[in-house]
């Protein structure tokens, strides 16, 4: 019997929807199997790369716990997480970490957290939404951890609250910023409680170790301000109580070794010997201060053959180790408070100047020193320039100031006679007639050419304490500072912020400048400021003498310019004066002259250096062509930093004078 077509038909049609859904069935199944292939490998993909960080990790909690350790390698994995645009880099850099010496608790509340970030990861399986992911999670894991407060006492009561209404803002500013990744922003909601968790956790957890590391921070602090002020006794005893607490740090290792050798007796080198080796075997990769230390031992010990051979490693090292050594800073911005007090900015200046080889610990004026002393001044001077010239390089500023002081300290008239005439180099700040800026210029009134030259202004705003400054550069740096010109350095716009509050012009207290060249690093000032420095140092010197062998090298030059000065009566329309010629010796005192005579205190009109004399020229003294008129004394004052001498001289008949002595 042959079927109705019109049946064949009907059953066609009627079975269409079965067969599209079973069509559709088949598709979704092969769809999830596919989703759940993706979903499966990049599971796989994430345990790969999560899975050697938990094994560091793990391994690490068997090693012994350091306390300082654990607040250094945490802060390195918060950065880590801040820094890395991706997953995958950032696990990498985890892996790499050394974990031993963190605390095993605080390991595997961190571990907590690396979970969370695992599922996320997991559940990712295009490139660009795993690493959205991870841009997303980042910001939202550290600024969550930002909101985690202590709560009561510092008692093992402590509780913390993670503020989870504001915790939820950020999501939800977050999900807005990120709407174009939706699904990325909504597989983070689902892990917010797990977040919460683990965050609190892990803050509970590190509140304790935090505590000990503040403690540790204190013995630490008391070591570094002994040191500044020379007790180097109780500079030793502070370091030493600090490495019982932590006896894996680095800090206190230094600061004892250095008490030592600055301080200690010769009996006591063995023990700085023995903690620069254990600063050297501990920190391999931070060996630029210890092979510091190890050129001073070598010097005390008479060896300069071997210290010259271990300042020369430190040299090596240090440009190497800076950025490192100096990011290890970033666990003193929980103590911002430092900034806000004279003591602490010298605990802050001192940890720096370790880390980035200034001061005290610059290979370049330690190798100086030893150079100096060996009378080749010429190789010492150059080691003096090469290393404000790798200030200059880096843009290392803030140890500049510092840095100089530290070379009046150890290298002294070494030091000056790079280039004594210093004090006839002028400042001249104007300030702008519109906008809030000012121009800077050099006035050279030596023989010298200064090539190479970068001007760096030292201001100090209203908030700061007194003799401390903000250093910034000038805009460019020039071919050549020439002599007996004025040389311009640009603008320079007055514009920042100081302890979070805004400075202008009208903020500046005060300015000085360092002058950095090829020849020479000096300071220099407007006539203002050195006539007040000099009035100042004196004062402060006549109560208490702070180089008796320079003031000893100031009574010999006063004497020695006295005899050897000529001295020439000037006859000039109503400008009547005395134009003195001095040795040049002089100039390594930094003088600043002034003139007594017929009751009056005259400043010099002209104040240069010509060839091997410094020549003043003071006019309006008197009219020397009076009938009635008679000579009287002329009284010369130096000052100077090192004090202040008076050399007079007498009438000697006609228009001339004679010598009589210092005062």
């Amino acid at each position: 019997m042959t079927t109705p077509r019109y049946r064949y038909d009907r059953l066609l049609v009627g079975s269409l929807p079965i067969v599209l859904l079973a069509l559709g069935l088949v598709g979704w199944v092969w769809w999830d199997a596919r989703e759940d292939a993706a979903l499966a490998a990049a599971e796989a993909t994430a345990r790969e790369e999560v899975d050697p960080v938990k094994a560091r990790m793990d391994a690490a909690a068997l090693a012994p716990t350091d306390i300082d350790t654990t607040i250094r390698v945490v802060h390195e994995i918060d950065r880590a997480l801040a820094d890395h645009h991706s997953m995958r880099e950032y696990l990498a850099a985890a892996a790499a970490q050394d974990y031993r010496g963190v605390a095993p608790d605080v390991l595997a509340a961190r571990g907590r957290i690396l979970d969370v970030l695992f599922r996320l990861y997991a559940l990712q399986t295009q490139a660009d939404e795993k690493d959205e992911l991870f841009a997303v999670s980042a910001e939202y894991l550290l600024k969550t951890m930002s909101l985690v407060e202590l709560q009561g006492g510092l008692s093992p009561a402590t509780s913390v609250s993670v503020d989870k209404e504001q915790a939820q803002k950020l999501l939800e500013q977050l999900r807005v910023e990120k709407a174009e990744h939706a699904r990325v922003a909504n597989a983070l909601r689902g892990e917010e409680a797990a977040l919460y968790e683990a965050v609190a956790t892990y803050a509970n957890t590190l509140r304790p170790h935090l505590e000990a590391w503040d403690k540790l921070c204190l013995l630490r602090d008391r070591a570094r301000l002994a040191a500044r002020n020379g007790d180097w006794a109780a500079a030793r005893a502070a370091a030493d109580a600090a490495m019982e607490m932590s006896p894996g740090e680095q800090e206190a290792h230094l600061l004892a070794a250095q008490a030592i050798l600055v301080g200690g007796t010769v009996e006591d080198l063995p023990r700085a010997e023995a903690l620069i080796a254990e600063v050297l075997a501990l920190h391999p990769d931070q060996s630029a201060p210890a092979l510091l230390l190890q050129g001073v031992l070598e010097r005390r010990r008479g060896d300069e053959a071997k210290a010259t051979l271990a300042f020369q490693q430190s040299a090596a090292m240090y440009p190497k180790q800076a950025a490192r050594l100096s990011d290890m800073l970033d666990p003193y911005k929980q103590r911002a408070f430092l900034d806000q007090s004279r003591e602490g900015t010298w605990i802050l200046e001192s940890y720096r100047s370790t880390m980035v080889g200034a001061g005290f610990y610059s290979p370049d004026l330690q190798l100086a020193k030893g150079l100096f002393d060996a009378g080749k001044f010429e190789a010492g001077k150059q080691h003096v320039l090469e290393h404000f010239g790798r200030r200059r390089a880096q843009a290392q500023w803030d140890f500049l100031l510092s840095d100089i002081q530290f070379c009046l300290e150890l290298l002294g008239e070494d030091y000056r006679a790079i280039f004594p005439e210093d004090a006839w180099l002028d400042l001249v700040v104007d300030a702008e007639l519109i906008g809030g800026g000012i121009t800077l210029a050099i006035d050279n009134r030596s023989e010298r050419t200064l090539r190479n030259a970068t001007l760096v202004l030292a201001i100090q705003y209203t908030d700061m304490l007194p003799g401390q400054y903000s250093a910034v550069s000038a805009e460019r740096t020039l071919p050549a500072v020439l002599p007996r010109e004025s040389t311009n350095f640009g603008r320079l716009d007055i514009d920042t912020e100081w302890l979070g509050k805004p400075k202008t012009r009208a903020d500046v207290v005060q300015h000085r400048a360092v002058l950095l060249s090829d020849d020479a690093v000096v300071w220099v000032d407007t006539d203002a400021f050195k006539m007040a420095e000099a009035k100042a140092f004196r004062e402060a010197s006549s109560r208490a003498p702070t180089n008796p062998g320079m003031a000893s090298r100031m009574d010999t030059l006063s004497r020695d310019a006295g005899r050897a000065a000529s001295v020439a009566a000037v006859t000039r329309l109503g400008e009547d004066g005395v134009v003195l010629k001095l040795p040049r010796a002089l100039s390594i005192l930094a003088p600043v002259f002034t003139l007594d005579y017929g009751g009056r205190t005259i400043t010099a009109t002209k104040n240069v250096i010509e060839k091997d004399e410094i020549v003043l020229d003071f006019r309006g003294l008197a009219n020397f062509e009076a009938a009635d008129a008679t000579l009287g004394d002329l009284v010369l004052t130096v000052g100077s930093v090192f004090g202040e001498r008076k050399l007079r001289w007498a009438p000697a008949g006609g228009m001339a004078w004679r010598f009589v002595g210092v005062e």
